[in-house]
């Protein structure tokens, strides 16, 4: 069993080597975590690859590093897009 972390209804268990990525990718510092309505999982970086995407079960979804021309719930920091 791995280490939980929060409280009361938000409460999360750490599983070790959750989140595949592909060959060569790093994640460097995760600045926060989101989920959205169909439990893919966007991991914010401050590396090569700024936004990272996954399915709920960690596999590699694809990457974002460019803000598209529609509206984006996760839009990128300024002067990187």
């Amino acid at each position: 069993m791995g280490v939980t972390v929060g409280s009361g209804e938000f409460r999360y268990e750490v599983i070790e080597g959750w989140g595949k990525l592909p060959d060569g990718w790093t994640f460097k510092e995760v600045a926060a975590v989101a989920v959205d309505k169909k439990d893919q999982v966007y991991c914010f970086t401050r590396g090569a690859h700024p936004i990272i995407v996954f399915d709920r079960d960690g596999s590699f979804n694809r990457n974002r590093t460019k803000i598209s021309k529609h509206p984006s719930p996760f839009p990128l920091p300024e002067g990187e897009g």
